[in-house]
């Protein structure tokens, strides 16, 4: 399969309730971005839950996922990076839950926390996914029956002034929209050596966050006075030297796997502690940017064009 394949292999994560590559649903499929990227990569689905991620493979897609991973599938990832590899990580913090039966169109959607474990890998690299979710005033509009023309105000409209003209990736993009996106953060440098550290695309100066009881319905959120709002980030790129998430942790006794949710894999002993060489991360604090309710089936739009960016610049 290899030899003959004429495309270099992205992997695509699964076994935690990531998107669905295959999967064409308006609101919850991914299928957009396996014909996307097709006419340059090849995508190879890794069910880290089950295997490892193949030696050839130079870059990762995390997308959205819904369950926790064990501390042996955050080795994989760790041990990936180390390697001087790239992985591009959509996660979103919190998650809407379908309702089901007679009164489902008249009843809210319970959102609830997603936790994964991801969280705390990309906070010890330098990137925090924060528990909240970006309002912008300026944002996609749409007329809701019943309600009127409607600002979604979770669904910002970034134009040149939120994508960093410092990167090829976002520099000649004009205008993207993000949908349901939680604000990122830069931690404290963890590396041993020379760190890029750039916001990607943040939503404009007039806007805020919401925080603690989190509601997509539009008609329930109004903007704060003006002096309370501020541009967040809401895609971030970390490359160079990074130190291994596990870098602290002792060799169990002899070989033993090390105990706690998902030993850690008998090889532990062997980790590579300091990436061999520099290794890059890009973060989205949404996964809601793959969906086919953003990019379309022929790609041509900038949501298309930015998240192939995002895969040619880390490939």
């Amino acid at each position: 399969d290899n030899i003959i394949s004429i495309n270099p292999r992205i992997g695509y994560i699964t076994g935690h309730g990531e998107r669905d590559i295959q999967d064409q649903n308006q609101r919850e499929g991914a299928a957009p971005l396996r014909e996307l990227l097709s006419d340059m990569y090849e995508l190879k689905v890794i069910d880290l839950t089950r295997e490892e991620i193949p030696p050839e493979i130079r870059t990762i897609i995390v997308n959205g996922p819904r369950s926790e991973f064990s501390r042996a599938e955050l080795f994989k990832i760790d041990q990936f990076l180390m390697g001087g590899r790239s992985a591009l990580f959509l996660i979103d913090s919190f998650a809407e839950m379908q309702v089901q039966g007679q009164n489902m169109f008249m009843r809210e959607p319970p959102v609830l926390p997603v936790n994964t474990g991801l969280e705390g890998l990309l906070a010890h690299y330098g990137i925090i996914v924060n528990r909240d979710i970006v309002l912008d005033q300026v944002c996609y509009r749409t007329n809701l029956r019943g309600f009127g023309e409607q600002s979604l105000y979770f669904a910002p409209l970034v134009d040149a002034g939120g994508l960093s003209r410092e990167n090829e990736i976002t520099r000649y993009l004009k205008r993207i929209i993000f949908l349901k996106s939680s604000s990122l953060s830069f931690g404290a440098d963890r590396a041993s050596g020379s760190l890029l550290k750039l916001p990607l695309v943040s939503s404009s100066e007039m806007s805020w966050l919401m925080k603690d009881r989190i509601s997509f319905m539009p008609w329930s959120m109004s903007p704060p006075p003006t002096k309370q709002m501020s541009s967040y980030v809401m895609a971030a790129l970390l490359s160079g030297e990074l130190t291994s998430y596990f870098a602290d942790e002792a060799p169990a006794p002899q070989g033993e796997a090390k105990a706690g949710k998902g030993a850690l894999p008998l090889h532990f002993e062997s980790a590579i502690k300091k990436t061999l060489k520099p290794a890059s991360i890009i973060v989205a604090g949404s996964s809601e940017i793959t969906t086919p309710s953003v990019i379309d089936n022929e790609g041509k739009n900038p949501n298309a064009a930015f998240f192939h960016n995002m895969v040619d610049y880390l490939n």
